[in-house]
C-alpha cells in the first residue's frame, strides 16, 4: 500500500463499519497514516454490497461530508443522476475485495473490481495495470 502510494495513487478503504469501530481503526490501528482515507458504511447510508453503497462511495470521494450541494450521497435513489463534476473517472478506479458479493457490487455499480486472491496476484494486477 504504501508503494502505491508512492507512486501516486490514493488508496482508500471501503468498509462495513459503525462509527466506533471506524474510529478505532482509523486512530488507533493507524489507518490514517496508511491509507487516504476511509468509505465507511455507517457515513454513507448505505452496506456492501449494494449499488447505494458503491454509488455513495464514489460520490463521498469527490465530494467530501458536507460538500455536495443538494445531495445525500447516503439517501442516493437508483436511476437518479449522481452528484458530479467527478475528479476521477470510475474507469480509473479498482475495487479489490475478498468477497465476490462485494465485487459484485462494485461492477454493477460500473465501477472495475476484482477479486482478491492473495498478494501475487495483487502485484501482477497493479504491475499490469501501471503499464510495468
Amino acid at each position: 500500500i504504501e508503494q502505491l502510494r508512492d507512486s501516486g495513487l490514493k488508496v482508500y478503504v471501503a468498509t462495513n463499519q459503525e462509527k466506533y469501530r471506524t474510529d478505532y481503526m482509523l486512530n488507533e490501528m493507524g489507518f490514517t497514516r496508511q491509507f487516504d482515507g476511509m468509505l465507511a458504511s455507517y457515513e454513507l447510508g448505505a452496506v456492501k454490497p449494494t449499488i447505494e453503497f458503491f454509488v455513495a462511495a464514489y460520490d463521498r470521494l469527490h465530494h467530501p461530508a458536507g460538500d455536495t450541494p443538494g445531495v445525500n450521497a447516503g439517501n442516493h435513489t437508483p436511476g437518479v443522476k449522481e452528484a458530479g463534476p467527478y475528479l476521477i473517472p470510475k474507469s480509473q478506479i479498482l475495487f479489490w475485495d475478498n468477497d465476490e458479493e462485494n465485487v459484485a457490487g462494485a461492477r454493477a455499480a460500473d465501477i472495475p473490481a476484482k477479486l482478491y486472491e492473495g498478494v501475487e496476484q495483487f502485484k501482477q494486477v497493479i504491475k499490469r495495470s501501471q503499464g510495468s
